[in-house]
């Protein structure tokens, strides 16, 4: 036997369902990364550096964390577009605007990208994608020219028969 609110139960229902389902997209798009400070949220809190930033979001990645020795000790290193610039200390001399993203890699994921030395975690200021003109680089990440390479002859005065079995011999050097 059917009820006469039967239908409007199913419809009450229905909309119920759908207007969950809506609510629940919309906060997933919201939802933070917590490893990632983009340059949005530092320029609409306006700190006047990406340490500031950094102390202010997210301190923890400010502290080393992993074995720490007198020989070896643990520290947090600062990369910019993938090249090893220094400690945190760096980004107190970078501008928030100039960066695209800051990302924290923990020590497992940092010694895996980057090598053993990373052990404490990174820190990783990404630029756009040209770079950006106010960040300097430290002189050993610029592109050098190749080395020259210096081929000296053999030497023909002693030459005798027994030298026509070896190779003619370069020597290079490396400045």
């Amino acid at each position: 036997m059917r009820t006469p609110f039967g239908w409007r139960i199913t419809l009450v229902a229905s909309l119920l369902c759908a207007a969950c389902l809506s609510r629940a997209s919309q906060t997933t798009n919201a939802r933070l990364d917590r490893s990632v400070i983009t340059r949005d949220q530092m320029v609409q809190a306006n700190y006047a550096s990406v340490y500031d930033a950094v102390t202010a979001l997210r301190s923890l990645w400010l502290q080393p964390r992993g074995p720490d020795s007198f020989i070896a000790p643990s520290i947090v290193w600062v990369y910019i577009d993938g090249s090893r610039v220094g400690s945190v200390d760096v980004l107190k001399t970078i501008q928030p605007r100039l960066v695209n993203t800051v990302r924290f890699y923990d020590g497992p994921s940092a010694t895996s990208r980057w090598g053993v030395d990373n052990a404490a975690g990174v820190i990783h200021v990404s630029t756009w994608s040209g770079g950006a003109p106010g960040i300097p680089l430290p002189d050993s990440t610029r592109r050098r020219p190749p080395d020259s390479t210096v081929v000296t002859p053999p030497d023909s005065a002693g030459a005798g028969p027994s030298d026509d079995r070896h190779p003619a011999t370069e020597t290079i050097t490396i400045r």
